[in-house]
């Protein structure tokens, strides 16, 4: 089973100590990407979940 999950990078360590954790793979969305995820909706902002607030 795969999860996805957001975590901060000075979480990453911590969670892969966990004993039920197999593997943890980073997924960086490049700043911008445009991603129709985030608000406004619209591929003039291209703005991810990596780079949103920069």
């Amino acid at each position: 089973m795969v999860y996805i999950i957001n975590l901060p990078n000075g979480k990453v360590d911590e969670f892969k100590k966990l004993s039920n954790i197999k593997s943890v793979e980073p997924i960086i969305e490049p700043k911008g990407e445009y991603s129709a995820r985030i608000f406004p909706h619209d591929s003039s902002y291209k703005w991810n979940n990596d780079n949103a607030l920069t």
